[in-house]
């Protein structure tokens, strides 16, 4: 009886254990011919992300932000100056807003970019000489700008590092009183300068950005000549504006699309 048993055992053993050779955790699967699942390797949480696509971008924002202005007056009556030592060199204090806008685009992180701007500016100075009745009344309402902006726009794609280089026009009004001798001028120009800055822009979301950012506006010189009448006889008088330089403080809202 216990004969027949143990044959029978030693056949099922013989048929069953080849259905079961290939099974992944069998005992029999001794060779290595069976892929074994891998578990996940530490470094694949940390995987470097791919290089971001190149893509181009519009845009169009406001800005408002403070400034300085130092500024060279120089006055002359009849040939002898009126400017003294203490009114030699003014800082004014200016207030600007406006609006910008661009297209940019960015190459494996690098970024180039065009941007035009326009802003109302409120700069208001008055200089008078000491013991003078003289006066040179200075303003700059309205500043205009066109820049290439290159920069560095971060792997994670939220913050961009830029420099700005261009050109910049300006309305400049100059205006020469002389209460004792009637003398009542104006003049207005349009200044040219060049412009330089840097600043930074964080990407809040795909739509909208906030930047900070510094500029500096170096113009030329800015000069008119009248007379004490208005037949051009009488004394004369020449004032000038000596390469008036603006740096500019910026902060930006912007809409991408």
């Amino acid at each position: 009886m216990l004969k027949p048993i143990i044959k029978s055992l030693l056949i099922a053993m013989l048929v069953v254990s080849p259905v079961f050779a290939d099974e992944e955790l069998s005992v029999f699967n001794q060779q290595g011919g069976v892929n074994y699942p891998e578990p996940n390797r530490e470094e694949s949480f940390f995987a470097t992300a791919a290089p971001m696509a190149s893509s181009t971008q519009g845009y169009i924002g406001m800005n408002i932000g403070p400034g300085l202005t130092p500024i060279k007056p120089e006055i002359t009556k009849d040939g002898i100056s009126v400017i003294d030592a203490n009114n030699k060199k003014k800082n004014a204090i200016n207030y600007g807003a406006g609006i910008y806008g661009g297209v940019g685009t960015n190459f494996n992180h690098f970024y180039i970019g065009s941007e035009m701007s326009l802003a109302l500016n409120i700069l208001n100075k008055n200089i008078i000489p000491a013991n003078n009745t003289i006066k040179m009344s200075i303003k700059q309402p309205i500043v205009v700008g066109l820049d290439i902006i290159p920069g560095y726009l971060t792997q994670a794609r939220d913050m961009l590092f830029y420099g700005r280089l261009g050109v910049g026009s300006s309305l400049f009004n100059l205006g020469l009183t002389d209460t004792s001798n009637n003398v009542d001028n104006t003049t207005s120009k349009i200044n040219f300068g060049i412009r330089a800055g840097f600043g930074v822009e964080f990407f809040m979301t795909d739509s909208f950005s906030l930047r900070t950012e510094y500029v500096y506006v170096k113009y030329r010189d800015i000069s008119d000549a009248c007379s004490s009448n208005p037949d051009g006889s009488g004394k004369p008088y020449t004032y000038k504006l000596s390469g008036p330089g603006v740096h500019q403080v910026n902060f930006g809202l912007a809409m991408r699309f």
